[in-house]
Formats: C-alpha cells, sequence, structure tokens
C-alpha cells in the first residue's frame, strides 16, 4: 500500500466524520463511508486504524433435511435387517439408519443428498428426501470489500459461501429418491 512490501498494512484513521462525497480521493487520502483514510505511512503520533474496526453482516442459516422410507419385499430375520447396507457399494462405508454422518459431511455442515439405509425391516428400501439449504431464503452476504480505492470499498458484493449458501443461490433445494437392497 504504501510501497513497504508490507501486503496487510493498515491505513491512518483521520477521522470517523462523514465523508461529504464518499468514494473520492486525494492524493493518499481517500472519503469512505467510515471516515477519511490516509495510505502514507503514518507519522508519528497517528493512529492506525484498529484490528476489527469495520465489520461484516451478521449470518444466519437454517438447514433441514426430510426423508420417509418405506420398506418392501419379503421381511428379513433379524430386526437390524438392512443396517449398515446403505450406499457402501465394494469399499463398504454405508451408514444405515437414516442418519446424515459418513465420509462426505456431518448433518449440520452435509454437502448434498446423502441417505442411509431408512429404518425398515424390509429386503428392500425406497426413500424419498427432500433438502434445503438456507431454508428460510435468509440473503447472507460476504464481507465488505476492503481496498479503500475501491468503488465497492465498504460494500458487499457476493454471497456468503459455506453452509449459509453458493456462489449462486440464496437457497437451494435437492430432492433425491434411493433405492437401497
Amino acid at each position: 500500500m504504501n510501497g513497504d512490501s508490507i501486503f496487510n498494512d493498515r491505513p491512518v484513521l483521520i477521522s470517523t466524520a462523514t465523508c461529504p462525497n464518499p468514494g473520492t480521493a486525494t492524493g493518499a487520502t481517500y472519503c469512505t463511508p467510515l471516515g477519511i483514510f490516509n495510505d502514507a505511512l503514518p507519522a508519528a503520533g497517528q493512529k492506525v486504524v484498529p484490528i476489527n474496526y469495520g465489520t461484516g453482516a451478521a449470518h444466519f442459516v437454517l438447514n433441514l433435511r426430510l426423508t420417509k422410507a418405506i420398506g418392501f419385499g419379503p421381511k428379513l430375520k433379524s430386526a437390524a435387517g438392512n443396517q449398515g447396507q446403505g450406499q457402501g457399494g465394494p469399499l463398504g462405508g454405508g451408514h444405515g439408519g437414516g442418519s446424515g454422518g459418513g465420509p462426505r459431511g456431518g448433518p449440520l455442515f452435509g454437502s448434498g443428498p446423502q441417505m442411509g439405509g431408512g429404518g425398515s425391516d424390509r429386503r428392500y428400501t425406497l426413500t424419498f428426501g427432500a433438502s434445503a439449504r438456507n431454508a428460510l431464503n435468509n440473503v447472507n452476504l460476504a464481507n465488505p470489500t476492503g481496498v479503500l480505492g475501491s468503488r465497492f470499498f465498504d460494500t458487499p458484493n457476493s454471497l456468503q459461501g459455506g453452509p449459509f449458501s453458493s456462489g449462486t443461490a440464496v437457497r437451494r433445494i435437492d430432492l433425491f429418491v434411493t433405492f437401497n437392497f
């Protein structure tokens, strides 16, 4: 920022007063919605912007997953039946019982449709389900841009990723069907 090879320098906070023309720059002085900043080397007695001076918006998400398992075919001999017969394949790793755990994530941070064997005492199980990420459709914005010279300074210009939303949608609903045998 100021030619000293330290990439994450913080600027000097000159004033917290509201600027008459936010987004304007005069030399090394920037007028922003958060105050007036100077990106030159701080002089003796000048204070740099404190850590966490500007923070992003709060985030909230409610993820929901509903399933309905229908068993059919001959009854199994034991009550444990098809527990563990889930999506194992040749390497095993099935996670019967309808729990959301397993190798692709847990029930809180699961990455999409994932199913267990269901709670049926029958040989075959057909399971219908729906999974909603951000079921309440709350818009969770990413952290605001922190580049002083940018016209987007202190403005989020994308959606928060991870469990909150994807880069393209605020809410995601997946419908799925699995057949266990």
